[in-house]
């Protein structure tokens, strides 16, 4: 603001000399005629290229910004799948114990629930696995081969971002295993970009 004064103040001297004629006369803007040096700095920058190193920027960040996304994304449905599978073991213990005290049902009606609880899917065995699975690497944190099991089973479960994070744990441990690095590569296939 000060500035600005001090440059309408150099400026005065001039405006006083000019004729009374040349004021309406149309001439170069505000701008122009009060701040040539302005203009002048002004023209000579090249707003194309600044505005090309914007887009690039903004571009990068966008991009880490998606990332992110997809990490908090990947992390919040596991944590939902772990949740759901709690809410089931819960359920069946429940359920288990209805069948246990309740004499109503027929001893039909119970075998088939025993049954149909023995014979669990395939994605719970798997659950069962890793959870086994994770708390042997929790006891034994340094031995590949858990490392390795547990990427065959998310590889099984087409989680493929754990499956590559536990074969570099894998090959970390082992770096000599050709095996686990092979894996590894063909597991980034799958993974998105």
């Amino acid at each position: 603001m000060v500035v600005g004064a001090v440059i309408i103040g150099r400026k005065f001297p001039y405006l006083k000399k000019l004729p009374v004629d040349s004021s309406t006369a149309p001439g170069p803007g505000l701008w122009e005629g009060f701040f040539p040096e302005a203009r002048h700095y002004w023209k000579k920058i090249d707003l194309g290229l600044y505005r090309d190193l914007f887009f690039k920027e903004l571009e990068k960040f966008l991009r880490r910004l998606r990332l992110v996304s997809l990490k908090l994304d990947s992390f919040t449905h596991r944590l939902i799948a772990k949740v759901r599978t709690n809410g089931a073991e819960k359920n069946s213990v429940e359920h288990l114990t209805s069948l246990s005290t309740g004499g109503s049902e027929s001893k039909d009606q119970d075998e088939n629930v025993l049954v149909s609880m023995i014979e669990l899917s395939v994605e719970e065995k798997q659950k069962k696995e890793e959870h086994a699975l994770i708390i042997e690497v929790a006891k034994n944190p340094k031995n590949p081969e858990l490392y390795k099991k547990l990427a065959h089973l998310y590889v099984l479960a087409e989680n493929f971002s754990d499956a590559a994070e536990a074969l570099e744990t894998a090959l970390k441990l082992d770096p000599e295993d050709k095996k686990s690095a092979a894996k590894l590569r063909a597991v980034k296939k799958h993974l998105p970009t």
